[in-house]
């Protein structure tokens, strides 16, 4: 004996979103892509500061490790106005932080280049003239100290 086949029923209506659904959906992706592009471009501003402190601690410790080396003073300059900074007679380099960034450094005072450029040495034995520079960007702010006994740079949130 032979069963009747199966047989579903199938609303139309239902099938797909109505419009109204759609404009919801819709809706609400745009106000979470709202609150989310600001949130981004802070991440990406403090990514560019940390990426700038990197950056000068590595400048930093290669000019420590190129005066041990070479048996030379090695002067690292930094323009806290401009975020310059050259290492030794290199040449100049621009350093890559966000524009609401700040720079400032401590220094000795015989290391004084100008209104807004010091500097640090750092000497043959591995010591150095010591100094702090801070890369302040909105409420958060990064210190580097370079210690001036052993010339030993790290880096310190405060």
């Amino acid at each position: 004996m032979s069963e009747p086949p199966l047989q579903t029923t199938f609303d139309h209506r239902a099938a797909g979103m109505t419009l109204i659904e759609l404009t919801v959906a819709l809706t609400i992706a745009a106000l979470l892509a709202a609150t989310a592009v600001p949130a981004v471009g802070r991440a990406l501003d403090r990514a560019r500061a940390s990426g700038g402190a990197r950056e000068l601690v590595l400048a930093l410790k290669n000019a420590r490790q190129q005066a041990r080396t070479t048996g030379d003073e090695v002067l690292f300059t930094l323009d806290v106005a401009t975020g310059i900074y050259r290492v030794a007679q290199g040449r100049d380099r621009a350093l890559a932080i966000a524009q609401d960034a700040t720079l400032s450094l401590l220094t000795a005072e015989s290391e004084r280049l100008g209104e807004t450029t010091g500097a640090i040495r750092f000497l043959p034995d591995g010591s150095s003239s010591g100094g702090t520079i801070t890369l302040t960007q909105e409420s958060r702010a990064l210190r580097i100290e370079i210690d001036w006994l052993t010339g030993h740079v790290r880096t310190v949130m405060p």
